[in-house]
Protein backbone atom coordinates (compact mmCIF):
# COMPACT_ATOMS: atom_id res chain seq x y z
CA UNK A 1 0.00 0.00 0.00
CA UNK A 2 0.97 3.37 -0.63
CA UNK A 3 0.50 6.19 1.65
CA UNK A 4 -0.71 9.52 0.76
CA UNK A 5 0.99 12.63 2.58
CA UNK A 6 -2.13 12.26 5.24
CA UNK A 7 -0.79 8.83 6.59
CA UNK A 8 2.77 10.40 6.32
CA UNK A 9 2.01 13.62 8.14
CA UNK A 10 0.31 11.86 11.07
CA UNK A 11 3.35 9.99 11.31
CA UNK A 12 5.64 12.97 11.38
CA UNK A 13 3.30 15.23 13.95
CA UNK A 14 3.18 11.82 16.11
CA UNK A 15 7.19 11.63 16.11
CA UNK A 16 6.95 15.41 16.93
CA UNK A 17 4.45 14.58 19.44
CA UNK A 18 5.94 11.48 21.37
CA UNK A 19 9.41 12.25 20.90
CA UNK A 20 9.58 16.10 21.94
CA UNK A 21 11.69 15.95 25.08
CA UNK A 22 13.39 12.76 23.84
CA UNK A 23 12.41 11.02 27.19
CA UNK A 24 8.50 9.62 26.54
CA UNK A 25 8.33 5.96 27.08
CA UNK A 26 5.65 3.41 27.11
CA UNK A 27 5.18 2.87 30.55
CA UNK A 28 8.22 1.35 32.57
CA UNK A 29 10.28 0.24 29.46
CA UNK A 30 13.03 1.90 27.28
CA UNK A 31 11.17 1.75 24.56
CA UNK A 32 10.34 5.28 22.62
CA UNK A 33 6.63 5.78 23.17
CA UNK A 34 6.28 6.65 19.19
CA UNK A 35 6.92 2.45 18.85
CA UNK A 36 3.15 2.07 20.05
CA UNK A 37 0.93 4.51 17.53
CA UNK A 38 3.39 3.09 14.69
CA UNK A 39 2.13 -0.49 15.68
CA UNK A 40 -1.20 0.86 15.67
CA UNK A 41 -0.98 2.20 12.26
CA UNK A 42 0.72 -1.07 10.61
CA UNK A 43 -2.36 -3.15 12.18
CA UNK A 44 -4.88 -1.09 10.64
CA UNK A 45 -3.28 -0.29 7.23
CA UNK A 46 -3.40 -4.64 7.19
CA UNK A 47 -7.03 -4.57 7.32
CA UNK A 48 -8.51 -1.04 6.05
CA UNK A 49 -7.27 1.34 3.25
CA UNK A 50 -9.49 3.97 4.82
CA UNK A 51 -6.61 6.45 5.13
CA UNK A 52 -8.00 8.82 7.29
CA UNK A 53 -8.64 5.64 10.27
CA UNK A 54 -5.03 4.55 9.49
CA UNK A 55 -3.87 8.24 10.07
CA UNK A 56 -6.03 8.61 13.57
CA UNK A 57 -4.84 5.27 14.77
CA UNK A 58 -1.15 6.96 13.81
CA UNK A 59 -2.55 9.93 16.26
CA UNK A 60 -4.61 7.85 18.59
CA UNK A 61 -2.42 8.88 21.76
CA UNK A 62 -1.95 12.82 20.82
CA UNK A 63 -4.36 14.33 22.59
CA UNK A 64 -4.12 12.10 25.82
CA UNK A 65 -0.43 11.71 26.60
CA UNK A 66 0.98 15.13 25.00
CA UNK A 67 2.86 16.49 27.30
CA UNK A 68 1.56 19.41 29.05
CA UNK A 69 3.32 22.22 28.33
CA UNK A 70 2.49 20.91 24.03
CA UNK A 71 -0.69 19.93 24.82
CA UNK A 72 -2.68 18.49 21.70
CA UNK A 73 -6.07 19.23 21.23
CA UNK A 74 -9.05 18.28 19.16
CA UNK A 75 -8.92 21.53 17.13
CA UNK A 76 -5.07 21.86 16.69
CA UNK A 77 -5.99 18.25 14.95
CA UNK A 78 -8.81 19.03 13.03
CA UNK A 79 -7.04 22.29 11.39
CA UNK A 80 -4.43 20.01 10.65
CA UNK A 81 -5.63 17.04 9.79
CA UNK A 82 -9.09 17.54 8.95
CA UNK A 83 -12.76 16.84 10.91
CA UNK A 84 -12.47 12.79 10.72
CA UNK A 85 -9.09 12.44 11.89
CA UNK A 86 -9.87 15.28 14.52
CA UNK A 87 -13.16 12.98 15.71
CA UNK A 88 -11.51 9.61 15.65
CA UNK A 89 -9.27 10.73 17.80
CA UNK A 90 -11.69 12.24 20.31
CA UNK A 91 -13.30 9.91 20.51
CA UNK A 92 -10.60 6.94 21.56
CA UNK A 93 -9.27 9.49 24.07
CA UNK A 94 -9.90 9.49 27.57
CA UNK A 95 -11.64 12.96 28.12
CA UNK A 96 -11.04 13.62 32.00
CA UNK A 97 -7.95 12.31 33.63
CA UNK A 98 -8.55 13.94 36.83
CA UNK A 99 -11.30 10.98 37.23
CA UNK A 100 -10.29 8.09 38.90
CA UNK A 101 -9.12 4.69 36.71
CA UNK A 102 -12.09 3.37 37.49
CA UNK A 103 -14.51 6.23 36.81
CA UNK A 104 -12.13 7.07 33.48
CA UNK A 105 -12.60 3.06 32.31
CA UNK A 106 -16.07 2.96 32.23
CA UNK A 107 -16.59 6.34 30.65
CA UNK A 108 -14.77 4.60 27.54
CA UNK A 109 -17.25 1.51 27.83
CA UNK A 110 -19.89 3.52 27.95
CA UNK A 111 -18.40 5.60 25.02
CA UNK A 112 -18.27 2.56 23.14
CA UNK A 113 -21.42 1.45 23.91
CA UNK A 114 -22.89 4.01 22.42
CA UNK A 115 -20.65 4.48 18.90
CA UNK A 116 -21.97 2.99 16.33
CA UNK A 117 -18.73 4.16 13.89
CA UNK A 118 -16.86 1.14 12.45
CA UNK A 119 -13.52 3.47 12.22
CA UNK A 120 -13.68 3.86 16.06
CA UNK A 121 -13.89 -0.02 17.11
CA UNK A 122 -11.13 -0.55 14.22
CA UNK A 123 -8.70 1.76 15.73
CA UNK A 124 -9.76 0.53 19.28
CA UNK A 125 -9.30 -3.11 18.35
CA UNK A 126 -5.79 -2.18 17.07
CA UNK A 127 -4.73 -0.34 20.09
CA UNK A 128 -5.68 -3.19 22.51
CA UNK A 129 -4.16 -5.86 20.39
CA UNK A 130 -0.90 -3.52 20.54
CA UNK A 131 -1.16 -3.02 24.05
CA UNK A 132 -2.09 -6.58 24.89
CA UNK A 133 0.85 -8.02 23.02
CA UNK A 134 3.23 -6.14 24.66
CA UNK A 135 1.80 -7.06 28.04
CA UNK A 136 2.55 -10.81 26.82
CA UNK A 137 6.39 -9.68 25.90
CA UNK A 138 6.61 -7.58 29.46
CA UNK A 139 5.24 -10.96 31.72
CA UNK A 140 7.45 -13.22 30.34
CA UNK A 141 10.02 -10.76 31.18
CA UNK A 142 9.51 -9.70 33.95
CA UNK A 143 6.43 -11.59 35.62
CA UNK A 144 4.10 -9.94 38.04
CA UNK A 145 5.80 -6.71 38.46
CA UNK A 146 5.09 -6.36 34.62
CA UNK A 147 2.01 -4.49 36.20
CA UNK A 148 3.47 -2.72 38.84
CA UNK A 149 3.34 0.55 35.93
CA UNK A 150 -0.39 0.51 35.79
CA UNK A 151 -2.46 2.49 37.95
CA UNK A 152 -4.23 -0.33 39.11
CA UNK A 153 -3.36 -3.90 39.98
CA UNK A 154 -4.06 -7.06 37.33
CA UNK A 155 -6.93 -8.57 38.14
CA UNK A 156 -9.03 -4.98 37.37
CA UNK A 157 -6.44 -4.02 34.69
CA UNK A 158 -7.26 -7.93 32.77
CA UNK A 159 -10.94 -7.57 33.92
CA UNK A 160 -11.36 -4.08 32.11
CA UNK A 161 -9.07 -5.59 28.93
CA UNK A 162 -11.75 -8.49 28.91
CA UNK A 163 -14.81 -5.80 28.37
CA UNK A 164 -13.41 -3.80 25.97
CA UNK A 165 -13.01 -6.73 24.12
CA UNK A 166 -16.09 -8.05 24.58
CA UNK A 167 -17.74 -4.43 23.64
CA UNK A 168 -15.38 -4.20 20.66
CA UNK A 169 -17.20 -7.90 19.43
CA UNK A 170 -20.76 -7.24 20.88
CA UNK A 171 -20.70 -4.26 18.46
CA UNK A 172 -19.09 -5.51 15.78
CA UNK A 173 -19.25 -9.02 15.01
CA UNK A 174 -17.62 -8.44 11.55
CA UNK A 175 -14.60 -6.75 13.12
CA UNK A 176 -11.60 -7.95 10.86
CA UNK A 177 -9.55 -8.08 13.53
CA UNK A 178 -12.06 -10.80 15.37
CA UNK A 179 -9.19 -13.60 14.93
CA UNK A 180 -6.31 -11.18 16.68
CA UNK A 181 -8.89 -9.72 19.49
CA UNK A 182 -9.81 -13.81 20.16
CA UNK A 183 -6.06 -13.71 20.25
CA UNK A 184 -5.89 -10.72 22.84
CA UNK A 185 -8.29 -13.07 24.95
CA UNK A 186 -6.15 -15.85 25.29
CA UNK A 187 -3.34 -13.90 26.05
CA UNK A 188 -5.50 -12.30 28.87
CA UNK A 189 -6.35 -16.13 30.33
CA UNK A 190 -3.20 -16.88 30.20
CA UNK A 191 -1.13 -13.97 31.78
CA UNK A 192 -4.55 -14.21 34.70
CA UNK A 193 -3.43 -18.13 35.29
CA UNK A 194 0.45 -16.68 35.59
CA UNK A 195 1.68 -17.79 32.13
CA UNK A 196 3.96 -16.15 29.91
CA UNK A 197 3.96 -18.66 26.84
CA UNK A 198 2.60 -17.51 23.59
CA UNK A 199 -1.29 -18.72 22.78
CA UNK A 200 -0.88 -20.95 19.46
CA UNK A 201 -2.25 -19.02 16.37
Amino acid sequence: MIFSGLVKDAINFAIQVHEIDRKQRRKGKDIPYIVHPLAVGLILARVTDDEETIAAGILHDTIEDSIVERKVTKEQLMTRFGPTVAYLVHSVTEKDKSLSWDERKQIMLDDLGRCDDWRVFLIKSADLISNLNDLLEDYAREGESAFSRFNTGKEKYIANQRRIVEKLLKKWPRNPLTVELGFAVQILDRVSQGNSQTPPN
